[in-house]
């Protein structure tokens, strides 16, 4: 099976969406909103969908479409990818009912975007939308480096770029969009500059998208600027990404080991005199665009064997160990000397849901079913005597530290949910559930400080990794080209 490539980077961002930026019990551009309803774009229903149950669809002329299948809108992630076909900024889903697709609000002003709704799932269409900046441009004339450079700017049909003489006094190269609707939201633009290899865009409806290279000085601040009427942001985004250090000296384990340490073509390694007093094995990049970016440093790390990495733009990538023992807190922590340091997982889990429990007391369904209980070594289950109540299989396990590890031992049963607790008698304690087998089961999760909690299966992609693929494929400037899924190479 071929997609082209625009529907092969959505619907693997989407894969990983669940539990990013959906919002379980929510709806969007709901009555509750300042400015009123979201203008809605086109609403979905199931086969032989009665639209006419809802007076309000056909008063406001909005298109609508029954699926030929049941399976095409069975889950939100449905919802999602029909409505991001349909050109909406965001879907509401209620199962057995409708999925509406919205127009995002023109002004920010307008809150809340979330309202409770119990038998709702929403969010945006594409889970990019959550790391724009509404209201800001980026690399502007407040950076202390001056302006981004700018790599290529694009517009809408017909738009004269002679209006601006600054684009053809740096000589900058432009691009009309084909047709209007390739070029009308703030996602066009990100994916335009995305494969013009920019690291960052800023877009202002019916002007100008201009696609900029990232700063080679990390200490180039500030990155964004107040700007009205402009949507700004990196070309690739990740949510497991943190704008804090990770596994440093603030944690109660003391660093991370080390596992490689990057850097560009003229990072001087010797700067740094702890890395040589710990025998930390360094490489340089050819290019200094091999490592201008978190994704890239990332990816370098994943190679290397790490599970976490620590990025500053134009100084070092460095890639670490997870700590063994789950008591090793806390993980990342903003300092006042890594101010720009990004720092994540060399794998991004976005089916994760940090400080959650899943199937609780709070589901109208009250709890989910507890298939197994896995501890880790000298994990004493007799403290939870609700576990011999429910008469639950336990097993003592070794190495049960981290959601990862959770979700493995999880698979091997038939539960759909788990929930890892790291410090359960500071050893570490595993829960794996059953899912709901009725969708209005509601919320599905619900807040418990240190628990981290998700679905067994969840297949996806990280953003670094579709930027490499994107790269692999050559597809730059063919956006119809055919690829194979990822996962089929």
């Amino acid at each position: 099976m071929a997609l082209p490539l625009r529907l092969l980077l959505g619907a693997s961002l989407m894969a990983t969406a669940f539990a990013t930026c959906f919002q379980v019990g929510h709806d969007v551009g709901g009555g509750a909103n300042t400015c009123g309803y979201a203008t809605e774009v086109k609403v979905f229903g199931e086969p032989g969908y009665d639209f006419g149950a809802h007076s309000w669809i056909a008063s406001k002329g909005i298109s609508t479409q029954a699926v030929p299948k049941l399976e095409n809108l069975d889950s939100a992630d449905d919802c999602m990818m029909l409505c991001a076909e349909a050109g909406a900024d965001y879907f509401s889903f209620k199962m057995h009912d409708v999925c509406v697709c919205k127009k995002g609000y023109a002004e920010s002003t307008c809150t809340p975007l979330y309202q409770i709704d119990l038998t709702r799932t929403s969010g945006p269409t594409s889970c990019a939308l959550e790391c724009f900046h509404s209201e800001h441009d980026v690399g502007g004339s407040a950076n202390s480096c001056g302006y981004a450079k700018e790599v290529k700017i694009f517009a809408q049909p017909g738009y004269s770029f002679s209006a601006h003489s600054w684009i053809a006094s740096k000589n900058i190269p432009t691009e009309h969009a084909a047709t209007a609707t390739e070029l009308d939201t703030a996602s066009d633009c990100q994916m335009l500059c995305l494969k013009s290899e920019a690291d960052v865009f800023a877009f202002e409806l019916g002007r100008l998208c201009v696609c900029k290279s990232g700063y080679e000085k990390s200490m180039c601040m500030p990155l964004y600027q107040a700007k009205a009427n402009t949507t700004a942001g990196p070309t690739v985004c990740s949510p497991c990404f943190k704008n804090k250090d990770v596994g440093g000296s603030f944690s109660g384990c003391g660093y991370q080991t080390e596992v490689k340490i990057f850097g560009g073509p003229d990072v001087n390694f010797s700067s740094h005199s702890w890395i040589a007093s710990k025998g930390i094995s360094t490489e340089k990049t050819s290019t200094p665009e091999e490592l201008d970016t978190a994704s890239e440093c990332q990816m370098l790390c994943l190679k290397s064997g790490a599970d976490f990495f620590a990025f500053e733009l134009g100084d070092l990538c460095v890639c670490k160990k997870a700590y063994t023992n789950t008591a090793c807190l806390p993980l990342y922590k903003p300092t006042s000397d890594d101010a720009t340091k990004i720092s994540g997982p060399t794998k991004c889990d976005s089916c994760l849901m940090m400080d959650s429990d899943t199937a609780g007391g709070a589901n109208a369904c009250g709890y989910g079913k507890e298939v197994k209980v896995f501890g880790g070594s000298g994990y004493d289950f007799s403290k939870s005597s609700w576990i011999a109540a429910k008469g639950i299989e336990t097993e003592e396990v070794a190495g049960l530290s981290t959601a990862e590890h959770c979700r493995h031992f999880c698979a091997t049963t038939k539960a759909g949910l788990f929930v890892f607790a790291p410090k359960s008698q500071g050893i570490g304690r595993c829960i794996c559930k059953e899912a709901y087998a009725h969708p209005m089961c509601f919320p599905v999760y619900q807040d418990s400080v240190n628990d981290v909690s998700a679905p067994v299966l969840c297949e996806g992609s990280t953003c670094g990794k579709l930027k490499e693929y994107y790269r692999e494929q050559k597809c730059c400037g063919m956006p119809d080209k055919q690829v194979k899924l990822m996962s089929q190479r």
